[in-house]
């Protein structure tokens, strides 16, 4: 595959800033695709077009930009070709997506009937209005079960940025139900 991105590009220094990125990112882009999409053909695709953007752009992705930047960038590019992939595939739900409490197994003990649909709801809707990256640190961690090692590896934040994020995020919800039981 390198060398299809590599006859896109026309000089040699763009030639090898490109092969450095591809060699950087091109496992850890394709573990995250494979996380969001849960199809190793879909995943392919996704970071595929990612790369063909890149190496169509190479002249303007400037040799200035910082390994965070450059990082920041492909994690989006993948995502969003990731969410186009299902889209092509008529998914009927996005794998981003937090779901519905209908999707979440009932039980039939007292016990763990303590969060009621109506809280599950109000929860999704706080989650909903929050940033991306916190929704979708939160999603990682108590949809999939990740732990904060295995959100760092598969979305490329620094683990002790993930951490911090997570501790916010988990505060932002507990300010908003805070809040709303002083208005009860």
């Amino acid at each position: 595959m390198l060398s299809f991105y590599l006859a896109m590009l026309d000089n040699d220094g763009e030639k090898e800033r490109f092969e450095i990125l591809y060699n950087k990112y091109k496992v850890r882009l394709s573990k995250y695709a494979y996380y969001l999409l849960r199809d190793e053909d879909l995943a392919f695709n996704a970071v595929s077009s990612a790369f063909i953007a890149v190496a169509k752009n190479m002249k303007t992705f400037s040799s200035s930009l910082t390994p965070e930047c450059e990082r920041a960038y492909l994690y989006k590019s993948v995502k969003n070709y990731a969410i186009n992939e299902a889209n092509k595939r008529k998914r009927r739900r996005i794998i981003l997506d937090i779901p519905d409490y209908e999707e979440i197994p009932s039980s039939d003990t007292p016990a763990d009937e303590i969060i009621t649909n109506e809280e599950i709801n109000k929860i999704m809707k706080v989650i909903e209005g929050m940033k991306e990256t916190h929704r979708d640190l939160l999603t990682f961690k108590y949809v999939y079960g990740m732990n904060p090692e295995e959100i760092s590896e598969i979305t490329g934040i620094p683990l002790n940025t993930v951490k911090s994020q997570l501790r916010r995020s988990i505060a932002m919800l507990q300010e908003c139900f805070a809040k709303e039981e002083e208005h009860e």
